[in-house]
C-alpha cells in the first residue's frame, strides 16, 4: 500500500475535499478552489499531511489571485518587447 493510499484510508472526506480543491483549481477556479481546501484542511478527519496540501494549494492561489505586474499597469515604465507598442518607445 502506497502512502497515498494509505491517506486516503485514514482521511476519508478530506481526500475527497482535497482532490475537489485541487481540480478546481487546475481549471481556474480559484474561489471554488479555495472553498474546497478549507473544508480539506478543517476536516476532523484530515490527517497532517492533508491539511499541509491544502493549505499550501491555498496559499498558491493566493499569490496568483495577488499577483500585479506593475510594469503593464503603467505602460511609460514598460519595455517595449511587454506592451508590443512600439510607438511608444520611439
Amino acid at each position: 500500500m502506497g502512502m497515498s493510499e494509505d491517506i486516503n484510508s485514514k482521511a476519508g472526506a478530506a481526500v475527497e475535499w482535497l482532490d475537489l480543491g485541487l481540480s478546481y483549481m487546475k481549471e481556474a477556479r480559484f474561489g471554488e478552489a479555495v472553498n474546497a481546501l478549507r473544508n480539506a484542511a478543517e476536516s476532523t478527519d484530515a490527517p497532517e499531511e492533508v491539511r499541509n496540501k491544502a493549505m499550501a494549494a491555498i496559499e498558491v492561489i493566493s499569490d496568483i489571485n495577488g499577483f500585479v505586474n506593475t510594469d503593464l499597469m503603467n505602460p511609460k515604465n514598460a519595455p517595449c518587447s511587454v506592451l508590443n507598442f512600439h510607438y511608444l518607445c520611439a
